[in-house]
Order: structure tokens, then C-alpha cells, then sequence
């Protein structure tokens, strides 16, 4: 066998792996001057299967945010490489992508062979020149939600495996301007009670939608009355957290705001035996923002209350009062596309929703993917879209028409 043909068959080996196969070969070479025996051949194989098979786990094992995002991002990444252990687990969080609003980020969490049992519950924060931010969680709740070790369900993305995606919220609190000091805290957990999993949800009446929400959410309530944890879809807690009930001294909105794992906690079903944080810095990438400012249009007064743009996202957030009584006759929706050099950007999350139907007065966010623009433009067209749903289809939100108002659009200035 030659170095080459070791080479393509592992071609994401680092060039110190790639040492540590020449090795190997030379090695074996050199303690076989005569033709080798069958039974040389044979521990000549084991040898570097075993080698590869170590090479191929530790090169899988690596979770990279590079296999979530789009490939042009490749060179963005930041590289993080920080690991920790302790005698329940083993921890590297590797690599990142930012824009300084919004935050992938991948990494490795593994049981510690032998050790008890634990459930893990990470929090995220950040703060910019000493300030808080207000991180919410957007994509990665099979994380953020608590993992069990050993893992308990299925996760897809592989053993060990997983990712998040964090956004900087700055509609209550104002955003970073500076570097960005994101903090890991990750709380363990072992539980006191037996933990059983609610086969209901899985493959009884519950899956089937034959049992009432009362009903199902009583097996719970008995669970957790009779010092059982109780777990859904292999390895969730949610609905066994929500029936802890109030704690003595707090109200019921401070219970229900309490962390979870601190529910979990106090409630009784688990104790905290360890914690740990874990920390990395990023930079705030070029960005670039349209001025607050009202637009009076034929149909409605717009006023931006944000628009904002990087490589990775564009948000715009607008309040609308609708001065046109017959603007959404037969309509069921009021969205907005936005174009970028003659071509329109994909939407992602959008919600509208009136905040005085009456008054005609219309609160609209969405976000836009701007993966495809080449760089980052010094105006922006908004074009109104209203939708109509077929009702044939109820709650299915299925797009009867959807026509752009051209006689409503303007342009935004952004720099």
C-alpha cells in the first residue's frame, strides 16, 4: 500500500496525521527486509487498520460548523478549539460563524465511559464592552434543551455531534459595537428519580392525537407526583418541567421563569453536581444600517424602525399604520421583498401582526438571507406583497395569490 492511495482515502487528515501514516509504512518497511510471511502480511494489515480506524473517529468526531453552512462562508470561520473535561464528560467547542449579530457555532459533547449517568442544560450570554446583550436561541433546542449522557434518542447530526444558532435581539436592548465575549455555562445534573420514557407520545394515543392535552399532560403530573422523571421523544423534558409546580416564596410568574434546570432542581427531581463555563471572543463584521425615518406612502405610513445587513442577514423591522380602509380587502397578509441589484433576497423568518386593527396600525419583522449578494449595497427597494390564502385549506397557509404593489414601494438609503 502507498502513502498516495492513504491520502485519498483520507483526505480531510491534517498534515500531521498524514506524518503519522508515512510512519507507519516506513516502519513496517524497515522491520521486513525478506518477503513477508502470511502471518507478517496479516499484522502488517491490523496494524494500519487499526491506525486508520483511530485516524477516521478522530477525524469524524470533529463537528465542524463548515458542514452546516453555505461553502463560501469556509474561510469566515473562526476557529475556537477549546476543550474541557471532568469525570462525566469530555467538551470542545470548535469552531464558529459570525456576523456580529447573529452566531453558529458547533461542538463536541461526549459521556465519559463508566461515569453516572448526567443530564447537561448549557445557557449562552454575551456581552460587548462590559454591556449584556440579549442572546436568543434560534435554531439548536436539541442543545440548548439539555442533553443526556449517554445520549438518550436520536440525534442526526451523529453521536456527540451538535450546533446552535444564536441572535443578538436589539429591539429592547441596543447591540454590539465592539468584539463580542460569548460565555458557555453548563450546568450538570443527575437525576434522583427514575427516568422513564413516555411511551405514550412515542407509539400511544398521544402520537395518534387520541388523547386529550388534560389527559396526556396528567401522565406527568402522576410522574412526577410518584418521583418519576418522565421523558418525551427519548430524551426531552419540557412537558415534565411545566407541571413542577410554584415554589414556596415565589410567584407563579417567577417559578415559570426560573431556568429550567433550576426548575428541575428545586422541584426536587434532580441535583446540581457540577457546573462550568466556557468562553471565546468574536468580531463585529462590516455591517450596514438604513436611518429610523417615516415613509408616507399612497396606501399606509411606514416607519423603519430598523434595517439592518451584513454577509449572513438582513432584518427590517417596520410599524405601519394603514390610512387606505380597502388596502387588505381580500388579503390575508401583508409581507415585504426586498431587492438587492436587481434581484430579490430569499425570505426567512417574517411575522406581521396588527397592533390596532381599527387604527389600522401594523407591526411587520422579517429577516432576509443575503448569502448571495457579492457585497453589500448602498440601497435597498421594498416592495409590498400582499397574500391571499386559499380557503379551501384552512391553517394550512397555502398561497391562493400573492401580488407586489409597486405603486407602494420605496427605497431605503443604507451605509
Amino acid at each position: 500500500m502507498k502513502l498516495d492511495d492513504l491520502k485519498q482515502a483520507f483526505p480531510k487528515a491534517d498534515e500531521a496525521l498524514k506524518a503519522r501514516m508515512a510512519r507507519t509504512l516506513s516502519g513496517l518497511s524497515e522491520g521486513s527486509k525478506s518477503a513477508p510471511q502470511p502471518r507478517l502480511r496479516l499484522l502488517i494489515a491490523v496494524a494500519i487498520t487499526l491506525l486508520f480506524v483511530a485516524s477516521a473517529f478522530a477525524i469524524s468526531s470533529f463537528y465542524s460548523i463548515r458542514n452546516q453552512i453555505n461553502p463560501k462562508f469556509a474561510d469566515k470561520v473562526i476557529d475556537i478549539g477549546d476543550s474541557f473535561e471532568n469525570q462525566w464528560l469530555s467538551l470542545s467547542i470548535n469552531d464558529a460563524l459570525t456576523d456580529g449579530r447573529r452566531l453558529f457555532l458547533a461542538m463536541n459533547l461526549h459521556h465519559k465511559k463508566g461515569a453516572d449517568e448526567v443530564f447537561v442544560y448549557p445557557r449562552i450570554t454575551a456581552t460587548s464592552q462590559g454591556r449584556p446583550l440579549d442572546v436568543d436561541l434560534e435554531y439548536g433546542f436539541d442543545l440548548m434543551d439539555g442533553v443526556w449522557l449517554p445520549e438518550k434518542g436520536q440525534n442526526d447530526a451523529g453521536p456527540g455531534n451538535h450546533s446552535a444558532d444564536f441572535m443578538i435581539m436589539e429591539d429592547q436592548v441596543a447591540g454590539a459595537q465592539d468584539d463580542i465575549t460569548w460565555t458557555l455555562t453548563f450546568h450538570i445534573l443527575k437525576p434522583n428519580w427514575p427516568v422513564l420514557e413516555d411511551i405514550e407520545s412515542t407509539y400511544g394515543p398521544a402520537a395518534h392525537r387520541t388523547l386529550g392535552h388534560e389527559a396526556y399532560m396528567k401522565l406527568f403530573q402522576d410522574a412526577y407526583n410518584n418521583k418519576t422523571i418522565l421523558i418525551t421523544s427519548g430524551d426531552n423534558l419540557s412537558e415534565y418541567e411545566s407541571v413542577i409546580p410554584v415554589f414556596p416564596g415565589f410567584s407563579q410568574e417567577e417559578s415559570y421563569l426560573m431556568p429550567v434546570w433550576e426548575r428541575l432542581v428545586r422541584g426536587g427531581a434532580f441535583d446540581e453536581i457540577s457546573r462550568f463555563s466556557r468562553s471565546f471572543k468574536t468580531l463585529v463584521s462590516e455591517q450596514r444600517a438604513a436611518q429610523e425615518q417615516v415613509q408616507k406612502l399612497p396606501a399606509f405610513d411606514l416607519k423603519v424602525k430598523e434595517v439592518r445587513l451584513s454577509f449572513l442577514y438582513m432584518i427590517a423591522r417596520f410599524d405601519l399604520i394603514i390610512h387606505d380602509k380597502h388596502y387588505l380587502n381580500g388579503f390575508d397578509k401583508l409581507e415585504f421583498d426586498a431587492w438587492v441589484d436587481g434581484k430579490k433576497l430569499p425570505l426567512s423568518n417574517r411575522s406581521s401582526y396588527f397592533t390596532d386593527e381599527e387604527a389600522g396600525a401594523l407591526s411587520y419583522l422579517c429577516e432576509y438571507h443575503t448569502e448571495d449578494v457579492k457585497t453589500l449595497p448602498d440601497e435597498i427597494r421594498f416592495v409590498p406583497l400582499r397574500i391571499q390564502f386559499d380557503p379551501a385549506h384552512p391553517y394550512k397557509n397555502q398561497v391562493l395569490r400573492a401580488e407586489p404593489d409597486e405603486a407602494n414601494a420605496f427605497i431605503l438609503p443604507v451605509q
